[in-house]
């Protein structure tokens, strides 16, 4: 299995899934998709807080949330 380091984007995730900022291209968007398990779901976020990998910590089982990061309902 080999893996790729992505350290220009902002993001967040675990096995299951990957957020991602809204200021991603589509470019790298599909090279993300590329990289990763079909299973590995992945989401853009319209939110301020665009450094989503400082404001959101989470593994398997449990994340930890900025306060200010925008709800959706």
């Amino acid at each position: 299995m080999s893996f790729i380091v992505i350290t220009w984007l902002p993001l967040s995730g675990n096995k299951h899934g990957l957020l991602v900022p809204n200021t991603t291209t589509d470019q790298e968007l599909q090279h993300i998709r590329n990289s990763l398990p079909d299973e590995v779901k992945i989401q853009r976020v319209e939110e301020r807080l665009s450094a989503l990998g400082n404001v959101i910590a989470c593994n398997d089982s449990v994340a930890l949330v900025h306060p200010d990061l925008d709800r959706v309902g």
